[in-house]
């Protein structure tokens, strides 16, 4: 009776459509959850060390996933810090600026116990959508000094092959007063404006003499106008040339000068078998009188399209200072970052129109106390992910006020701090030494002198660049995170359609066993009455008899068409099922 239940074609249909339904929902699930990706991500940059008690500068963006665009404008957003109780003690609210990026600082509290944490950001994007919130551990520390003792090395931006062939700063020089050049190792903009000091000394002592100079050959392109001829150093031997080249610089630098009570020996009288200390070179004066003081330098340039200028070699902690970017890209923006030593203190960005652009950088106060000059150093650049040799920077002295007093206390600072430091030219050094041991000259120099002095100090400083730590970058970890969560649904999923695919199987395989057997019994009902009709006597019909052999074997031939059409139909659905589960196991 159950059997007859089962076997009624309301029972068969309903339990038709409920597993269709179920195996198509399955397949539906399984093609959406493989479709499923990452819908946001972030990127951000910051100290590898966040420092307590001090500004530390963050920079990043909001990015939809699907399609690698930055997200302009969010709903909400906001930056915070948790201990490793999941308790926030730093909160900040965040929002996209200009180009989508966003630029703040975290200062964690001065009484922050240094330690793991966790940098959490969460963000409203869409109001529709659920809220995106990523996080990264990160570590903080008690403050430090943030100023090297030695100070770093110089980050040439010129390309490998041609800082191999070309030999930057004062190749050599003869002559009782020593032409320096200053920055060290000189490397301009190609292209922008840029400068370089000409540094006259006594050779013997490192004091500084006043000298007219004579650029006696000049080699080298320039973007426009023309280098000068002659300069004359000031009192303590300076003199600026702004230029902006487009191939690097050779020039010969001579002079007649004399320190006061030097007389020339006669090994120093220019004679032309004794010129040999700039072996190859030959410069006389206008009474063709070979030149006493005589220097080779050379000055790179590099493919770094942007130049960074400062209003005033200083800045003053807890006030902004004005900075300007001359730029080979006629529009865009750029980033700018201000560091106080080797601390990463303020991020922002400028735009640039018609090659230029400016703004201001919010120096940060200063509530720990250094050893040494406040020294930081803007840069400037234009791609967050690589720098390359894309980038400039101009060192700065942070000050209290810009009056004499304090600028002569930064002069001497500095003065000492490079007369202290490890080199190997120590004719260069004698001029650093000199200078921090005359404060009571610096006391009757000009504003003009003193400024000029300052830039050249700073100048001196060899320009670093460190890329930023990437403190949170989302994506890569999010996308890993998804994959293996699909992949144990999926896995899941592909077992329940396989088991949903076998009991349509067994049950498709019971309906044609039920069919083969209706075939049977119906074969048989047949076969029994054509067995009683052919025990009458037909002899009207003409050939209407038919032989039991022959009725026999038709029931054979029906039985076996029967059970291969079954066995077509289920090895069919057997490959259709197979199919289905190869499709899916390719999607994974």
């Amino acid at each position: 009776m159950m059997l007859d239940k089962v076997r009624h074609p309301t029972v068969q249909r309903v339990a038709l459509v409920t597993y269709v339904t179920c195996l198509v929902s399955l397949i539906f699930v399984y093609f959406v959850i493989s479709g499923m990706a990452v819908p946001y991500s972030v990127y951000m940059q910051g100290p590898a060390t966040l420092e307590a008690g001090t500004p530390n500068a963050i920079r990043g963006m909001l990015m939809d996933a699907m399609n690698g665009q930055t997200v302009y404008r969010v709903e909400s957003a906001k930056l915070s810090l948790e201990d490793e109780d999941g308790k926030t003690i730093l909160e900040k609210s965040i929002t996209p600026g200009a180009g989508g990026l966003i630029h703040t600082q975290l200062e964690p509290a001065a009484d922050t116990p240094p330690g793991e944490y966790q940098l959490v950001i969460d963000s409203k994007i869409i109001l529709d959508e659920p809220r995106f919130k990523s996080r990264a551990p990160v570590r903080i520390k008690a403050p430090e000094v943030p100023h090297p003792k030695v100070w770093h090395e110089q980050k040439k931006r010129m390309p490998a092959q041609e800082l191999e062939r070309t030999r930057l700063g004062l190749i050599d020089g003869s002559g009782p007063v020593r032409i320096d050049i200053i920055p060290r190792e000189p490397i301009l903009v190609r292209g922008l404006p840029g400068e370089v000091f000409l540094r006259t000394t006594v050779r013997d002592t490192g004091e500084p003499i006043s000298c007219s100079l004579r650029l006696a050959e000049k080699k080298g392109l320039l973007e426009s106008g023309s280098l000068p001829d002659a300069v004359k150093t000031d009192a303590f031997g300076l003199a600026k040339i702004r230029f902006a080249p487009t191939t690097t610089h050779h020039w010969v630098l001579a002079s007649d000068c004399l320190p006061d009570g030097h007389a020339l020996a006669k090994e120093e009288l220019p004679q032309e078998d004794n010129i040999e200390e700039i072996e190859d070179v030959v410069v006389v004066n206008k009474g063709e009188v070979q030149a006493i003081n005589k220097s080779r330098v050379q000055i790179g340039t590099a493919p770094a399209q942007l130049a960074l200028v400062a209003q005033h070699p200083w800045v003053h902690p807890g006030r902004d200072a004005v900075v300007a970017t001359h730029s080979l890209f006629r529009d865009g923006s750029v980033l700018v970052d201000l560091y106080r030593g080797d601390r990463w203190v303020w991020a922002g960005s400028f735009g640039l129109d018609k090659h230029r652009g400016g703004g201001l950088i919010s120096v940060p106060p200063v509530r720990d106390g250094s050893d040494g000059p406040d020294v930081y150093s803007a840069k400037v650049f234009s791609d967050i992910y690589v720098q390359g040799n894309a980038w400039d920077a101009v060192n700065l002295i942070g000050l209290e006020t810009d009056g004499e007093e304090h600028i002569r206390e930064a002069l001497l600072a500095l003065a000492k701090k490079h007369g202290a430091q490890p080199d190997t030219d120590l004719e260069r050094n004698r001029y650093m030494q000199w200078l921090a041991g005359s404060p009571d000259l610096l006391t009757t120099a000009s504003g003009k002198q003193q400024k000029a002095l300052l830039e050249m100090l700073l100048l001196e400083i060899p320009v670093h660049r460190q890329a930023p730590a990437v403190v949170l970058n989302s994506l890569d970890r999010d996308q890993k995170e998804l994959a293996a969560w699909k992949n144990g649904i999926r896995d899941q999923l592909l077992g329940a359609i396989a088991l949903a695919i076998l009991i349509g199987l067994a049950l498709l395989i019971m309906v044609v066993m039920w069919g083969i057997q209706q075939a049977q019994y119906k074969q048989r009902l047949l076969h029994e009455v054509e067995l009683e009709l052919a025990e009458q006597d037909l002899s009207d019909i003409e050939d209407g008899f038919v032989s039991e052999a022959e009725i026999l074997r038709e029931g054979k031939l029906a039985r076996a068409m029967a059970i291969f059409q079954g066995v077509i139909v289920v090895g069919t659905l057997i490959l259709f099922a197979a199919s289905i589960l190869l499709i899916l196991r390719f999607m994974m």
